[in-house]
């Protein structure tokens, strides 16, 4: 019972953490709107559309294989992949907002610094959660999203600018980082191995992969739109969209609260097992989640255009796709966990794959047939969430025999 509440309380610091991260980056995008409209909103949302999956990419799937390997590599070797990612990364971010004149070079160079600095904490962030340390990752979590928000708002009233409340929010980032550091550099780490490096980015190939294609799944609705409207209706689908941030980052709660759990399932109880665990959440996700879809339904249309103005009240249907898209978010992530532990990582990789594919193929074909934009969005990332979740669901149950 002690233990049974001990992880309890760790899951409600992890959601409550989760949770005030949504809103210290969602409050971003609400000051945005504020200090420059739907178009600020656009500029904003391409530059996380481009810049999260890149700095994915340079991540290299480094914290999944820390935490899932069998083989205890070096630190350092992860500390050198983790350096050289990341700044192939922050030199690729900063070219696209050389190139792309409707992005302000100030605004660009202000979320390199925040990506750059959640880059730096992620590999620490792991070295906590390799100890189990996870209430610790939770207060760190809450605290710097408590300083990123209060920051934010302060700087944003104070100069009358969102590029102020990026900067706070890179600031309050780069605290978290140095935080992380102190903390997680105190925890011993003994390698199994020398080296590591050919090892590291074998694994890294299909981890990197399907964590990219996720990331570019959340985005491609925005650089579609981007393409193809503009930076206004970006905004629009952007701000609603933020529901699937949500989605994502609770979901992301979860896949770090099941990993250690399911691991013990797989070693003490076999293979099937962590699949009918991972049924059984992904089934009571979905009945959770679909009284939230039956309430943003109702009151999503309101509360949008409360929140960010008129012109974000969407038809009940195209809320009823965001809300969808968000239930197969959460259980994505449920069922990919499972997968990593299973060691299927190719599965995980085609699934996020396959989902990319169906979602351009459905917004190529809905805009040839004039389809609004902001209908085609939330379509494109309902399409793409269940297409992943679906295959992920059958191929944990294929992975377990």
């Amino acid at each position: 019972m002690k233990g049974f509440s001990r992880l309890a309380l760790v899951g409600s610091l992890l959601a409550v953490g989760s949770a005030a991260g949504a809103l210290s980056k969602w409050i971003l995008v609400w000051l945005s709107d504020l200090f420059g409209g739907p178009s600020a909103v656009g500029a904003y949302s391409l530059l996380l559309a481009v810049g999260t999956p890149l700095f994915v990419a340079s991540q290299l799937g480094l914290r999944t294989i820390l935490l899932t390997s069998q083989t205890a590599w070096p630190w350092r070797t992860y500390l050198t992949l983790r350096l050289f990612g990341t700044l192939a990364a922050v030199i690729c971010l900063c070219l696209f907002v050389l190139v792309v004149p409707a992005i302000p070079l100030s605004l660009g160079l202000a979320v390199v610094a925040l990506k750059l600095f959640d880059s730096i904490a992620d590999l620490d962030f792991a070295r906590l959660q390799y100890h189990n340390h996870l209430a610790t990752l939770g207060i760190l979590g809450v605290a710097g999203a408590l300083v990123s928000i209060v920051g934010s708002i302060s700087a944003a009233a104070l100069f009358q600018s969102v590029l102020a409340a990026v900067v706070a929010a890179a600031l309050a980032s780069a605290a978290v980082a140095v935080v992380a550091t102190a903390r997680a550099r105190h925890l011993p780490y003994s390698a199994s191995a020398p080296g590591g490096y050919r090892a590291i980015l074998g694994a890294s190939i299909p981890v990197t992969s399907a964590q990219l294609l996720a990331s570019l799944l959340t985005y491609l609705p925005v650089l579609f739109l981007s393409m193809w409207g503009d930076l206004a209706t970006v905004g629009i689908y952007a701000g609603v969209a933020y529901v699937l941030t949500a989605a994502d980052l609770m979901g992301s709660t979860l896949a770090k609260l099941m990993i250690s759990p399911l691991m013990e399932v797989a070693k003490n109880c076999g293979r099937a097992a962590v699949a009918s665990t991972s049924r059984r959440l992904t089934l009571r996700i979905m009945i959770v989640g679909l009284g939230i879809c039956a309430a943003l339904m109702q009151w999503g249309s309101g509360f949008f255009s409360w929140v960010y103005g008129p012109e974000f009240a969407l038809p009940w249907y195209s809320l009823a796709l965001f809300a969808l898209a968000a239930i197969f978010i959460v259980m994505s992530y449920t069922l990919s966990v499972s997968l990593n532990v299973l060691n299927a990582y190719l599965s995980v990789t085609v699934s996020f794959a396959a989902a990319c594919i169906v979602a351009v193929v459905v917004g190529s074909i809905l805009h040839s047939f004039g389809v609004q934009g902001l209908i085609v969005g939330p379509m494109m990332a309902a399409s793409g969430a269940a297409t992943r979740a679906l295959l992920m669901l059958w191929r944990v149950t294929k992975a377990s025999r």
